[in-house]
């Protein structure tokens, strides 16, 4: 989502930290869950579907417990499909797949390029200007990309490359649903109802693609290990849409964008505490070059808040 969240004036509160912190978490615990899922033999598109299916069930209850549903009309359905489809639906499904090819750290460092691809985006749309220091954190995250695809010795194995490439797919897709999202995002509507309208819009999408696939599956009874993941993601994804929107009101999309780094700092953590994951130089030196791409960018961006502020 883009700025949806009035600018923040003044110090961050304490509670803004801690959804940050929280969705830090949650985030980076996507890739842990989805690889557990799927070394357990779980199907990319029907476990998608099962994500989805919890998500909405949690924040359909929000919403009847605010009042507050999603609408129904051109303007809202568009914006429905885009974040559905295209920032849920194909990113989720794509993981899922790749991930049973590559290991969950790589696949986080992959992820975290969004913010990058982003700025590419809507510099080439001309909704920004330009920043020269914005502009060295596209080349630092594009050296990173490099260093994971093109030396011999970075990945496991050399069949991996196809796949870590296919993996970009995922953080384009978050970044055009971003940018197209905050074009045609409905400000008057209520975020939460948003959501869930964005969650069912994927749903219907991903249970259409598991009839066509025959990738529908009904969660075992006792539960096992793909039951316990799915089940996690769901909630997960619930809690998460619901503090990104409270952290957004509180402190804005500037301070929210930080919660990269914690997203990769518990993603691979988590990969090599789980899976026993380990990496070579080239992996470490592109999450080094990546994380400082990152850097330079979100420094642009509070730079271009100070003089809009102005």
């Amino acid at each position: 989502m883009a700025s949806i969240a009035p600018r923040i004036v003044g110090p961050v509160p304490v509670a803004a930290l801690a959804c940050v912190v929280a969705l830090g978490f949650f985030w980076g615990t996507t890739s842990l869950a989805g690889k557990w899922a799927m070394s357990h033999g779980a199907p990319p598109v029907g476990y998608a579907l099962w994500q989805g299916l919890i998500a909405t069930s949690i924040l359909a209850g929000i919403c009847w417990f605010r009042g507050t549903w999603p609408p129904i009309d051109w303007a809202h359905g568009r914006y429905y499909l885009l974040g559905g489809i295209l920032g849920l639906a194909i990113p989720n499904t794509n993981t899922y797949t790749v991930l049973q090819h590559v290991p969950a750290g790589i696949a986080v460092i992959v992820m975290t390029v969004s913010p990058l691809i982003t700025y590419c985006l809507v510099l080439a749309m001309r909704m920004e200007r330009f920043h020269p220091s914005r502009i060295l954190g596209i080349v630092a995250g594009l050296a990173g990309a490099l260093m994971l695809l093109l030396p011999k010795g970075s990945l496991p194995t050399p069949d991996m490359a196809p796949w870590v490439a296919l993996m970009f797919l995922t953080p384009f897709c978050y970044a055009s649903s971003n940018v197209l999202m905050g074009r045609h995002m409905p400000h008057s509507t209520d975020r939460l109802a948003l959501s869930l309208g964005m969650v069912l819009a994927a749903d219907l999408g991903l249970a259409i693609a598991t009839l066509i696939d025959g990738s529908f599956f009904w969660p075992r009874l006792p539960p096992g290990p793909v039951e316990y993941a799915v089940l996690w993601h769901g909630m997960s994804t619930a809690a998460s849409f619901v503090i990104y929107v409270t952290a957004l009101r509180l402190a804005g999309p500037v301070y929210v964008s930080q919660v990269g780094y914690l997203t990769v700092l518990v993603g691979m953590t988590g990969a090599v505490w789980l899976f026993g994951e380990r990496h070579s130089e080239w992996v470490w030196a592109a999450l080094a070059s990546i994380v400082a791409g990152l850097a330079l960018v979100n420094l642009g961006q509070r730079r271009a808040a100070r003089q809009a502020a102005r």
